[in-house]
């Protein structure tokens, strides 16, 4: 099962096989570790953005918001590229 917030803000996402898969137009997906770690691939831009953390508690709701925040914006920015 996706989690709500992720459907909220993704609402053509899925999960599986450890991918998030933010069911866009570009195809984004991402990895999202419990301690922090973040990787984000966006095959339009052949970009890659990776985020190494290590948290001393697994991750929260308030942590998992914010990635998602992040991811969200960052997507906002690559979608004003040519």
């Amino acid at each position: 099962m996706v989690d709500p917030g992720f459907s909220a803000a993704f609402p053509g996402g899925s999960y599986t096989r450890q991918w998030w898969c933010y069911g866009n137009e570009r195809g984004n997906v991402g990895g999202i570790g419990i301690h922090g770690q973040n990787l984000w691939l966006d095959p339009s831009t052949d970009s890659v953005i990776v985020k190494l953390s290590v948290w001393p508690e697994p991750d929260t709701a308030e942590w998992h918001d914010l990635q998602t925040a992040i991811l969200l914006d960052v997507s906002a920015a690559l979608d004003t590229l040519p």
